[in-house]
């Protein structure tokens, strides 16, 4: 079995708490990013352990939301700097994903698509380098979102495999999507018989567990997806839960204030998609942060129905700007 893993890093950024006597107030409505001690520590020892793995001549595959690369630029532009040496010299892999590690594909496919290309900048502006692999949930549900990331320039999907996804399917190193721009999936999340498995790690600020980081060889991954063999397709349903997920999908998504701001978001996006500047697209992708959307869970924090208001104000303060 060929086993790969993909170090996600993430730092979650928040917005600003404003009242609706401040919805029509022009500003910022993003906070500066402020790392508390306790989580300093928490990060610079995820940081000192990748560092370490790579000097021992180990290859890792791994991604970093924007904001992380913020936080990596503001406040440890040393570690940043050896990460950009690790990627030129090939030892890291990037991987791309939404910029906030957000849910945007299940709210809006105009706030996915602009979430990529923040990603893509990102990389751009702190590698110099695109990702050729894409990791995301939304290709086993939705074509139209392959075919954008096909558009993009992305030769592979890293999506969730679960067992009862795959009866009746042949075991594979790698499948295709289907669709007019179909691309090859590894699958993930280790429930799959699949002789390759990409596994799931938390580098920092992920919903993923943490798990001994592996040596592997990205070359033969890179063989994996370079071969011309036609592979059996996979498509699917949105799975519920894996193995590797620190919460159940339905933790972030399936409760009312969620549908509901889910929803609010989609409306303030079909009506002014073509006029919001990048704060503002900005602003709705880091409400659909997956720690955001777990605020508005009532059965899970006690104060879900602020954490709503305060969303809406900021949604409504967006509104206001292109009445």
């Amino acid at each position: 079995m060929n086993n790969y893993q993909v170090l996600h890093y993430h730092f979650t950024v928040p917005t600003k708490e404003i009242s609706f006597l401040e919805v029509s107030n022009e500003g910022n409505l993003i906070e500066e990013i402020n790392i508390p001690d306790a989580i300093k520590e928490a990060l610079e020892h995820s940081l000192h352990s990748l560092l370490d793995f790579l000097k021992n001549k180990n290859e890792v595959l791994a991604y970093f939301s924007a904001s992380f690369l913020e936080v990596l630029e503001k406040e440890y532009p040393a570690e940043l700097e050896k990460i950009k040496g690790h990627v030129d010299s090939g030892k890291i892999e990037l991987v791309a994903s939404c910029a906030y590690h957000s849910f945007s594909y299940l709210c809006h496919a105009e706030l996915f698509k602009k979430e990529v290309e923040f990603h893509k900048n990102a990389y751009k502006k702190h590698f110099n380098k695109a990702a050729e692999l894409f990791i995301n949930t939304a290709g086993l549900f939705n074509d139209q979102l392959i075919n954008h990331l096909s558009d993009q320039g992305f030769k592979g999907l890293i999506a969730p495999a679960n067992s009862w996804h795959l009866n009746g399917v042949k075991s594979s190193d790698s499948y295709q999507t289907i669709g007019e721009k179909p691309m090859k999936i590894l699958l993930s999340n280790g429930d799959s018989s699949s002789s390759t498995y990409v596994g799931l790690v938390n580098g920092f600020g992920s919903g993923y567990d943490d798990k001994e980081l592996l040596s592997l060889s990205i070359k033969g991954l890179k063989k994996i997806l370079s071969s011309t063999t036609k592979k059996g397709e996979y498509s699917a349903s949105m799975p519920l839960n894996s193995p590797e997920w620190s919460q159940p999908l339905a933790q972030y998504l399936s409760g009312s204030l969620q549908k509901a701001l889910l929803d609010e978001c989609k409306r303030l996006i079909n009506k002014t998609h073509d006029q919001l500047s990048d704060e503002d697209w900005k602003v709705i992708m880091l409400i659909c942060q997956p720690d955001k959307l777990l605020q508005l869970n009532t059965n899970l924090s006690s104060d879900g129905f602020q954490h709503f208001i305060n969303c809406m104000n900021l949604l409504t303060a967006i509104g206001l700007r292109y009445r």
